[in-house]
C-alpha cells in the first residue's frame, strides 16, 4: 500500500504471495494477516520475503509461413512458422487464429501451442480446428499472436498475415 491511514492506495493483494512494480524513494506499507481459510484458527509463524523481480520479461519474434495446408474430411488447416523467444520466461504460448471468408460469414479456428524460449530460432506447426465449418483452399487471414511470461510482466508479438491453404483429399 501507498498512503497513510485514512487514505491508503492498495497495490497487490493475494492470499499467500503478491507483487508490484516499486519506484525508488516511495514507501511502502505491508499488511499480512491471517485469513483463516486454513481452518487452523488465529496464530501461526509470519515469514515475509521481499525479493527483486526477475529480468524483464522476454521478447519473441513470430512469422508465419505464406503457405498452410487444409484436411477436406475434417476441415482443420495447419498453418507452419518460427519463433525466436529470448530472455527469461516461466511459460510461453502462441496463439494461432485462423479466420476465413465464406459467404457474408466466417470460419474461424485456434490453436495453442508452447513454444521454446532460448534464443534459438525454432519452427512450430499448428493444427488449428475450426469452431463453425470446414477450412477449404482460398486466402484466409491468419493472425499469431505470443504470450512469454515471467510471473511478473509478459511480452507480446503480433504478425497478421494473409495464408493461402493447399491440400484437400
Amino acid at each position: 500500500m501507498t498512503g497513510s491511514p485514512g487514505s491508503w492506495t492498495v497495490l497487490a493483494c493475494a492470499p499467500g504471495a503478491a507483487n508490484w512494480s516499486v519506484v525508488a524513494g516511495q514507501t511502502y506499507t505491508i499488511l499480512a494477516f491471517d485469513d483463516q481459510l486454513d481452518g487452523a484458527g488465529n496464530g501461526g509463524t509470519l515469514r515475509l520475503t521481499i525479493r527483486v523481480a526477475p529480468p524483464p520479461t522476454a521478447t519473441i519474434d513470430v512469422t508465419l509461413d505464406p503457405f498452410g495446408h487444409f484436411d477436406a474430411p475434417t476441415g482443420t488447416a495447419t498453418v507452419t512458422g518460427t519463433e525466436t523467444c529470448t530472455g527469461t520466461a516461466e511459460s510461453t504460448l502462441l496463439f494461432v487464429t485462423l479466420r476465413q471468408p465464406v459467404g457474408q460469414s466466417f470460419v474461424t479456428g485456434l490453436a495453442l501451442i508452447d513454444v521454446v524460449c532460448d534464443g534459438a530460432s525454432h519452427n512450430w506447426s499448428a493444427v488449428v480446428i475450426p469452431n463453425n465449418g470446414k477450412f477449404a483452399g482460398s486466402k484466409p487471414a491468419t493472425a499469431t499472436f505470443s504470450i512469454p511470461c515471467n510471473g511478473f510482466s509478459c511480452g507480446v508479438d503480433f504478425e497478421q498475415r494473409t495464408v493461402r491453404l493447399r491440400g484437400g483429399s
